[in-house]
């Protein structure tokens, strides 16, 4: 990876403190390194980054994507895709259904191993590619905050959230109604940086 270990041993820093110092000497993760299945750290601009790359199931599965995020002090810059919604709060001990105008396709949302069930608001979620005909994925519950750039520069700013499940149930959905109020929203792949 390239990163000097005495560098981070010297570092006077908590745990969380000394992840966002690995991360940013190393610069460029996987993008979905988002969706790693631990905790979190809660510093401000890493509030994506996991606490550590070790989980219960050993070291966290990142995929090897061609296109790195970079991790900057303000946050990771990467490209997703990306169904935006109204702001809506998340209980995550119900069910929750989104319909993609752009795509007709509809999404079951579940929270992932979680002790508790919780409750935030959101307004996008992000994915490296949306469901298809009964698949799922995992993606993370996100807030944007603003929009940033023009042209091929422009990005949205989120805040994670939370990790969760995206099941596309489309098909089911058209044999029978589904029960439960239905969130719409919009897909598209956009460049994003994530505090």
């Amino acid at each position: 990876m390239g990163v000097d270990a005495g560098r981070l041993v010297d570092i006077k820093a908590d745990g969380d403190g000394r992840m966002q110092a690995f991360l940013l000497m190393v610069g460029k993760v996987p993008p979905s390194v988002i969706f790693a299945p631990t905790e979190r750290l809660t510093i401000p601009g890493f509030r994506w980054a996991p606490r550590t790359l070790m989980t219960s199931e050993g070291v966290a599965t990142l995929l090897n994507e061609a296109q790195p995020a970079v991790c900057t002090p303000t946050g990771l810059l990467s490209e997703y895709e990306v169904l935006r919604f109204a702001e809506t709060e998340i209980d995550e001990s119900a069910t929750h259904l989104f319909k993609n105008t752009a795509k007709e396709q509809m999404y079951q949302c579940r929270v992932i191993s979680s002790a508790e069930a919780v409750k935030y608001t959101c307004n996008a979620i992000l994915a490296h590619a949306l469901p298809w005909r009964t698949e799922w994925v995992v993606g993370a519950a996100v807030y944007i905050t603003e929009e940033e750039g023009v042209g091929s520069e422009h990005r949205l700013v989120c805040e994670f959230r939370r990790r969760l499940h995206l099941t596309d149930i489309w098909q089911q959905a058209q044999k029978k109604e589904p029960e439960g109020p239905i969130i719409d929203g919009s897909s598209c792949r956009c460049k994003v940086r994530l505090t």
